[in-house]
């Protein structure tokens, strides 16, 4: 095998004691934000299953067979509820405990967007693009959610480290650790974060080579030594031997639960929820366009910058580490957009590459201040400044609003936000862009600080769900499983609170007049509604309400109750 190729593209830079200072804070004020107060907001969606799962594998020490009240529930491959075990503090899973690989993984992505900007560019950019991607709304949002979507993202864009790193350029150590990563991850949320990857890295490779030939007349022979340059990561022994290592730990992971199990059903999800889905989409289906507003939405607040960014990269990006991110960022929201299954949270991996471009064009404009897009970006801060403004002054608004519930520190946060950003534009008339920038996204950070902790414990107070389920448990701690009943489907959050052996489920009247005749003075959950039809019908009797989720008054809706039998 050829001795690994220097790496001139993206040339390694000494980490001085600096950089390690920077680090460490990115690292602390993103554990902060990702991390505090997970406990706060009870689970939602499909945060549910994640939890149950990995609360029944526990239970059960069946960690291959991923269930919900007993019942076989293959959604998502194994790994990401694997990842929830090992934070399980004495066997037991809690909200904490199920949000916890994602925030890792949100930490862990924004710690690669530093370490990538730095590489690329300088520690200026790293700082600002990490700071960036941090404060997106939506993937603090997402980083605080138990799912396997920052996992995803953080795997996607480790992999795109190891080629910047040296898999670009033929080093057989990162060509194996791109290939391995890119196998692992498969069994995260699917075999999508490999097919974003080399997706994205064959779409600048392309790019590079057509660049190549572009500014060179090439010969056949030259042409040919070049793509094969461009593409060392897969065509060359090296890349043989990252794609030998892939595969034989993809079809391990893959195998491993067929085994264990004697069942091929895991495998079968996995074609079903990502090949087929790409292609054949049974579920998820938006237009094709869809992404173009979803990316805004996502990387707010800061797309009006990301917007002057785009312009301005536009003329500038002849240099090799612009153009990888440009091109990586730009490869990965055409594998969405040309997916047959798009969702907003999918292009949840495109964040990293928007904080880099951003990130970059601030960083530019903070050095070169009088230049380079001065104007563009100064009215984007006015603008960012001034619906901050107006966030702050609805804050206040709304801490009067006897109709809405808040909390003392709203009124606080609102003062705070309107006298900071209005300091932070008098810092921008006065071209201190650096001070500008760290006031704006301190400000920003604050703000999400303060809704994903007390915001959160606010709006907390109109849910239901959790209450009730935690009451209910502890009404019923004493009463055997065999004597509880669930009917008409379940909801995984519920199973959660309930923290029980798998119960039984009914599916019609005759199950809950099966179900009566068998477990005298036994107990019923299920929708209110629903069973109080039964009972004015006379289709059940001898059942009789005991309390409901949202009170009595609301006898529609989902409004859950717990029933007495036969009592």
């Amino acid at each position: 095998m050829k001795k690994d190729a220097i790496n001139t593209n993206f040339p390694e830079k000494k980490w001085l004691p600096l950089d390690w200072l920077y680090l460490a804070g990115i690292i602390f004020a993103s554990a902060l934000l990702t991390m505090s107060g997970l406990s706060v907001r009870s689970l939602w969606g499909s945060e549910g299953r994640w939890a149950e799962i990995a609360r029944e594998m526990l239970f059960s020490g069946n960690y291959f067979l991923p269930t919900i009240n007993g019942y076989l529930y293959f959604d998502k491959p194994l790994l990401s509820y694997w990842a929830i075990i090992p934070f399980s503090i004495n066997g037991t899973v809690t909200e904490i405990s199920a949000r916890m690989p994602g925030a890792m993984a949100g930490i862990g992505a924004i710690v690669i967007t530093f370490i990538i900007g730095r590489r690329l560019f300088e520690s200026r950019t790293g700082i600002i693009s990490s700071a960036l991607l941090l404060t997106s709304a939506m993937f603090v949002f997402w980083s605080r959610t138990a799912s396997a979507e920052t996992i995803n993202v953080f795997a996607i864009w480790l992999s795109f480290l190891f080629f910047i790193c040296g898999a670009n350029s033929g080093s057989t150590l990162y060509v194996v650790l791109l290939f391995s990563v890119s196998a692992v991850s498969s069994f995260c949320k699917g075999p999508v974060a490999p097919a974003v990857v080399f997706f994205s890295i064959t779409f600048y490779s392309i790019f590079e080579t057509i660049l190549e030939l572009r500014q060179n007349k090439l010969t056949l022979s030259e042409l040919k030594k070049v793509f094969f340059s461009k593409f060392r990561w897969i065509l060359s022994l090296q890349g043989l031997a990252g794609v030998l290592t892939g595969i034989v730990i993809f079809i391990t992971l893959l195998l491993l639960p067929v085994i264990t199990t004697g069942s091929w059903s895991s495998a079968e999800l996995m074609w079903k929820e990502n090949v087929q889905r790409f292609f054949q989409p049974f579920d998820h289906i938006e237009p094709f366009y869809i992404y173009f507003k979803y990316v805004p939405v996502f990387f707010a607040p800061w797309t009006l910058f990301l917007i002057v960014s785009l312009f301005c990269l536009s003329g500038s990006s002849r240099k090799p580490a612009e153009r990888f991110v440009l091109f990586i960022t730009l490869g990965i929201f055409v594998f969405f957009t040309i997916s047959g299954s798009r969702r907003s949270y999918y292009i949840l991996p495109i964040l990293p590459g928007l904080a880099l471009l951003t990130g970059k064009t601030i960083s530019d404009w903070i050095g070169h201040f009088e230049q380079y897009g001065e104007r563009a970006l100064k009215w984007s801060m006015t603008l960012v400044c001034s619906i901050f403004i107006l966030g702050g002054i609805c804050l206040i608004y709304a801490f009067f609003d006897t109709r809405i519930p808040s909390h003392p520190s709203q009124l606080a946060i609102g003062v705070l936000v309107i006298i900071s950003c209005i300091y932070t534009m008098v810092l921008f008339k006065r071209k201190m862009g650096a001070k500008g920038i760290l006031f704006l996204i301190s400000i920003v950070f604050i703000i999400e600080l303060w809704i994903f902790n007390v915001g959160m414990a606010v709006a907390e107070q109109k849910r239901t769900l959790r209450p009730f389920a935690t009451k209910t448990a502890e009404y019923l701690k004493d009463v055997s499983d065999e004597r509880i009943s669930i009917y008409q489907g379940y909801d995984s959050i519920f199973i959660f609170y309930l923290n029980r052996k798998p119960l039984k489920m009914l599916s019609s009247v005759e199950d809950i007049r099966s179900f009566q005749k068998m477990h005298k003075n036994g107990f019923l959950i299920g929708n209110l509604t629903l069973i109080n039809k039964f009972m004015e019908s006379g289709e059940v009797k001898g059942i009789s309400l005991i309390y409901a989720e949202k009170g009595v008054i609301n006898k529609h809706g989902d409004n859950l109750a717990l029933f007495s039998l036969n009592k």
